[in-house]
């Protein structure tokens, strides 16, 4: 078994780094910055009003967001080479990792991804595999360069709308994914304490 601590370390681990932020943050916590800022604009634009909840059914996800790191800059230097392996990527998400984890695509913005599970331990697998496919299957650019992932899970109350998914916890988890380092995901404590009985490692506060 590895063994892992939360916060301030991070896990290693063959597929990607996961750490947990150690305490439980609201929605204006995290600064926008980086690649994960149209994502972010995207949620903050499916809030709902405050004092007025939408007409929306609601249930219980496990919401995953991932970016490619450094994407702008990727795209300037090799537009042609990042798009032809983000297509690939894309595929591969949606073909071989969703299914077997029952994950639905929920939106793609060109360069991430947001994507919603029923249960927590099969969306750390997914991500999981994610961060291993950029690592193992997805060669260099022309300049050696090679793409990255950052990801953020959190676990809460959603607002259904068939082809989307609104509300804070949209909001906060494009926030908790601009936190992360190239190769690593950031786990809400929401979602690591669903987590508790079944990560395959030790566990150190």
């Amino acid at each position: 078994k590895r063994t892992t601590q939360l916060l301030p370390t991070f896990v290693p681990g063959r597929l990607g780094e996961l750490r947990r932020l150690p305490y439980k943050v609201g929605p204006d916590e995290a600064i926008l910055t980086g690649p994960t800022q149209e994502m972010n604009a995207a949620a903050d634009d499916v809030s709902p009003p405050a004092g007025q909840p939408p007409g929306l059914p609601t249930h219980e996800a496990i919401v995953l967001v991932v970016d490619l790191v450094e994407s702008v800059q990727l795209m300037q230097a090799d537009e042609r080479g990042v798009i032809d392996r983000w297509q690939r990527f894309v595929a591969y998400v949606q073909q071989q990792v969703l299914p077997p984890a029952g994950g639905r695509l929920v939106k793609s913005l060109g360069d991430g991804l947001m994507i919603e599970f029923a249960a927590a331990s099969p969306a750390v697998a997914a991500v999981n595999a994610m961060h291993d496919w950029m690592r193992t299957q997805c060669e260099p650019l022309a300049d050696g360069r090679r793409l990255a992932l950052r990801a953020g899970l959190h676990a809460s109350t959603v607002y259904d709308a068939t082809i989307d998914i609104y509300g804070v916890g949209v909001n906060l988890v494009a926030r908790v994914a601009s936190l992360a380092e190239g190769g690593e995901t950031i786990a809400t404590v929401e979602l690591t304490d669903l987590l508790a009985d079944t990560l395959d490692a030790d566990v150190e506060d």
